[in-house]
């Protein structure tokens, strides 16, 4: 992905006003000594300078974009490269010429001597941190940050940003909440509005919201965005507020665009982060606009924030609000530690009192870019980010396997989430219980697992043949596996049933779906009578359908359960059969 300057645009389009709440407030405690203003205009000057001799060593490319943009930000040019593939490795970024980095040495020392002299001043505050972070010195931008004499709130922002240079995210997190907590009215709900993130209709209810609403909806919107439950912290609640802050560093200083920055820049900063690396664009042969400057996003980035809107019920959650790489998202993070991919993840659960266990099948077996020994596997249920049920992590999990937690009987969000260095499936989906009905009899999810030689007498033996995935040639065999509870000897005219519909059918055509099925005595049927009482009142079942003869496409297998003529109890997956 990639923004380009296109001076003709500018004069074209509207821009967006300057924020006044963006700007640095004074404070009453800087120096007013006669030379102060030459102090500062002086370390303006030297930034300015930096910065033109940057971009006169920027790399030179022929610009090979022409026709419509993908979108147009104000004066800018923004194309998205439409790479939605989650195996994309990170593009090894060009070095710095050696003056570049003499010359940020230079202005790093006529910075530091201006501080001294400033102490106080937010703009020279904030730019010896942006500088020593970009320099590599994490160690000496964190001391600045901290002995920073400016705007109190502003200095937290700074010791934020270092932090989450660093990947110290919970310290960021820490840091950035008391900004927040410290800052005026206004300037908190500019920083906390989220607007710009979201996609329609849900940003036009969000936009309408005040102050205090958007507070208690971005507390559900970064919980659900949370890139990694296993990590402490939260990286892409970090990543926002760190933008804001190189955001309001840019506004007062020479800009590495070389244009003023105006707020369509900020905005392109504060949706896909700031750019990884910049180039000269040299226009083509026979073209006679002036040179540009392409700035290139962080690649693969990803898009963790949830579709829909987030303050819906968690029980109406589905996986598929979570799309890593979908084409042309509103917002973008590539986080530096890993690359991510959506896991291959199943979740059931089984009631055990008034609790149930929470069980999620996983399988990274065929992502190349997984190590094949010693991952880091786990399995997260919460329903807040400050309310986590129950987690289970393994430290030697192999690429296949099944992980499980005992949780309160409540809708709650599994995160699934698989480590190996630097590579990372996850799984975000919500779980909950269907209702009982009526009848006392009860049943829990239905699971599927791989058909060996003998079925599954029990979830200990399911575990060991569970599968992760919902997908299936039209040939295979399907092992299904369920329990009922408090089924007893009186339960005699107990029915059970067993079908596989196909979806977007007509009512009468998906009734005669069936497919027959392997018992536990072999015989075949669709359906038998419960009498069984099982072990403390649950009662393992476990069945195979053979998937011979039905056409490859989407459908949905019911496991029912009834008295007599009664409504029976049903429970669902959905599966696909393929060629």
């Amino acid at each position: 992905m990639s923004c380009f300057w296109r001076p003709a645009l500018s004069a074209l389009l509207l821009v967006a006003p300057y924020s006044s709440t963006a700007r640095s407030q004074p404070r009453a405690d800087v120096a007013t000594a006669p030379d102060s203003a030459t102090v500062l205009a002086k370390a303006r000057a030297a930034q300015a300078d930096f910065e033109r001799l940057r971009r006169r060593q920027l790399s030179r490319v022929l610009s090979s974009r022409s026709g419509p943009c993908d979108e147009t930000v104000g004066r800018y040019c923004y194309w998205d490269d439409a790479d939605t593939s989650e195996s994309t490795l990170p593009e090894p970024l060009p070095k710095e010429s050696p003056r570049t980095v003499e010359a940020r040495a230079a202005l790093l020392a006529v910075l530091d001597s201006a501080t001294t002299r400033l102490p106080g001043d937010d703009w020279l505050a904030g730019q010896q941190v942006r500088y020593l972070i970009e320099s590599g010195a994490s160690a000496i931008a964190e001391g600045r940050a901290r002995s920073c004499r400016g705007t109190p709130w502003w200095c937290s922002a700074l010791l934020g940003l270092v932090h989450h240079a660093a990947w110290r995210y919970p310290s960021a997190d820490s840091a950035f909440a008391a900004a927040i907590a410290t800052m005026p009215e206004a300037e908190r709900c500019a920083w906390t509005d989220l607007t710009e993130l979201l996609a329609e209709p849900v940003r036009d209810a969000y936009e309408n919201a005040s102050c205090a609403e958007r507070g208690r909806i971005n507390a559900r919107i970064w919980w659900l965005a949370d890139p990694l439950h296993l990590r402490p912290g939260n990286d892409r609640r970090t990543e926002h507020y760190a933008r804001l802050v190189i955001d309001r560093l840019q506004r007062r200083a020479a800009s590495g665009y070389g244009v003023t920055w105006r707020d369509d820049l900020g905005e392109l900063l504060r949706r896909y982060g700031w750019p990884s690396h910049f180039a000269q664009s040299i226009p083509q042969p026979g073209r006679t606009e002036p040179p540009g400057i392409l700035a290139y996003d962080a690649s693969p980035s990803y898009h963790f924030l949830a579709d829909g809107d987030p303050r819906d019920s968690i029980r109406d959650m589905s996986a598929s609000r979570w799309r890593l790489r979908p084409l042309r998202p509103r917002e973008r993070y590539a986080p530096p530690y890993a690359t991510f991919a959506t896991g291959r993840t199943l979740t059931a659960l089984f009631r055990r009192g008034d609790s149930v266990l929470l069980v999620a099948a996983y399988d990274a077996s065929g992502d190349t870019l997984m190590p094949g020994a010693r991952l880091t596997a786990a399995l997260t249920a919460s329903t807040s980010a400050d309310s986590i049920l129950a987690q289970h992590v393994d430290h030697s999990a192999t690429c296949r396997g099944t992980l499980l937690v005992n949780v309160p009987n409540m809708p709650a969000l599994a995160a699934v989430e698989i480590i190996g260095g630097n590579r990372i499936h996850r799984a975000r989906l919500a779980v909950a219980l269907a209702d009982a009905g009526p009848q006392r009899v009860r049943i829990s999810d239905v699971a599927f697992f791989e058909p060996g030689d003998s079925l599954p007498r029990n979830l200990g033996e399911f575990l060991s043949v569970a599968t992760a995935s919902s997908s299936f040639p039209r040939d295979a065999k399907l092992g299904l596996f369920w329990e009922l509870y408090d089924v007893s000897v009186a339960d005699a005219d107990l029915s059970l049933r067993v079908q596989v519909i196909r979806e977007g059918r007509s009512w009468m055509r998906r009734a005669g779906e069936r497919v027959g099925l392997v018992g536990r005595q072999g015989a075949r049927g669709f359906g038998w009578r419960e009498g069984d009482r099982g072990d403390g009142g649950v009662a393992p079942r476990a069945v195979v359908v053979d998937l011979a003869g039905l056409d490859p496409g989407e459908y949905r297998i019911e496991v029912g359960l009834a008295r007599g003529s009664a409504t029976p109890v049903v429970v669902s997956r959905r599966l696909t059969i393929t060629p």
